[in-house]
């Protein structure tokens, strides 16, 4: 459903058909020259129990037509700027349903590009990190620093492309020694895609994702 948001285009939401008292947040960020709207579709089916918050960004004026509009996300600033008034427009709109602890950050490709300086900047708001396709060697001493002094407590990567699957493990490796647990799940070499196969990738590594947090049971 959409999701007006002050100052920005409308966001997508996916709601969560029952719930036992406050339900979770996911917040899902698409990547350059997609929708929000498709991520939510592909996506619902991973994160089910938990709002799906699925921001939009700013149009492509190369998009194949008016009725296929695509969408990017121009700076990370703009982009945590556009998550935080999302997340207002949520609780404003469905209230007590949505929990007030921490969320969830998934990103795609661009979308966890920015996401790895979004959350440097918010580890308390999203201590626990999807990046599907990207952000793998984006982790720099100061950004690092930035996300485990937070908060962050844990980064998923998921790859089905060989430059992702090998940029991982030495920025694993960082992370842990910073006291961030962090893992990657390898995909089928299927492309640099998130839904499908990719997206049963995710499910299956949510339960590592969200050890420890029982907000997130219906989820999983």
């Amino acid at each position: 459903m959409p999701l007006a948001v002050d100052g920005f285009g409308e966001a997508v939401v996916s709601v969560p058909e029952t719930a036992d008292g406050p339900v979770p947040v996911v917040v899902a960020v698409h990547g350059n020259y997609n929708r929000p709207d498709t991520l939510c579709d592909a996506w619902r089916p991973v994160f089910r129990g938990a709002f799906l918050l699925c921001p939009r960004g700013v149009p492509r004026h190369d998009s194949p037509s008016l009725a296929d509009q695509r969408y990017t996300f121009e700076t990370t600033t703009a982009l945590g700027e556009e998550i935080d008034r999302g997340l207002a427009a949520l609780r404003a709109r469905f209230g007590a349903r949505v929990d007030g602890g921490p969320a969830v950050y998934a990103g795609f490709s661009l979308g966890a590009i920015m996401g790895v300086f979004v959350t440097a900047h918010s580890a308390s708001t999203f201590p626990r990190v999807v990046l599907v396709e990207g952000g793998t060697d984006r982790y720099v001493p100061d950004v690092l620093d930035g996300f485990a002094k937070g908060g962050g407590r844990r980064v998923l990567f998921v790859c089905a492309q060989p430059d992702c699957a090998t940029d991982a493990p030495f920025t694993i490796a960082r992370l842990e020694a910073a006291g961030v647990k962090a893992e990657c799940v390898i995909g089928p070499p299927i492309g640099h895609r998130y839904d499908g196969a990719i997206a049963d990738t995710i499910r299956g590594a949510l339960p590592w994702l969200l050890e420890g947090d029982a907000r997130f049971r219906s989820t999983l």
